[in-house]
């Protein structure tokens, strides 16, 4: 009896060359959350059917520095323009300014006429208008592209300061005192 081993994250090689493999939801959803510099919804259990929004991207738009949401949905299969409309409900819901889908296949034609209604969103910030609604597939993301969105604020938190225990720093001798 062989042991069956967990799916792999990445291609393993076979006897005739490489195969690609299952990779467990929440490492694939990270993987394409990378892709478009999403920040992974922390806390939620990825078990069983997909359940919305799995990550967010935070903007600056305003003279005011408010941080503004661009929510990111990843999907696997089976996307249709219902996926976007549940998309611009949950947009709508959690009054986010934005939404990204992001997914394994190429959008129809349906899909494209839901987000192209769903208008555009104004950076008063930036005074341009962006997609309020966008899809990307992880074909298109791969080769360079990025969603369209105002320009991101990476923030870090302040590392405290660390005290040597019983070390001080030197003064500084003046050049210009005479000894």
């Amino acid at each position: 009896m062989h042991e069956q081993r967990p799916p792999s994250t990445s291609t393993e090689p076979s006897r005739r060359g490489i195969r690609p493999v299952a990779c467990p939801a929440p490492r694939r959803n990270s993987q394409a959350l990378s892709l478009v510099r999403a920040k992974p919804i922390e806390g939620r259990e990825q078990k069983g059917a997909d359940r919305g929004i799995d990550g967010v991207i935070a903007s600056v738009d305003d003279h005011a520095g408010t941080l503004k949401r661009c929510l990111v949905q990843v999907e696997s299969g089976n996307v249709s323009s219902a996926t976007m409309r549940n998309l611009i409900g949950t947009l709508n819901r959690e009054r986010a300014e934005m939404g990204v889908l992001v997914t394994l296949e190429p959008s129809s034609a349906p899909m494209r006429q839901e987000a192209a209604e769903a208008g555009d969103y104004h950076s008063p910030g930036w005074n341009r208008d962006y997609p309020k609604v966008q899809i990307l597939t992880i074909e298109l993301l791969s080769t360079g592209a990025h969603p369209d969105l105002p320009p991101t604020r990476a923030t870090f938190a302040r590392a405290g300061r660390i005290a040597a225990p019983g070390r001080q720093q030197p003064a500084l001798v003046s050049l210009f005192d005479e000894a």
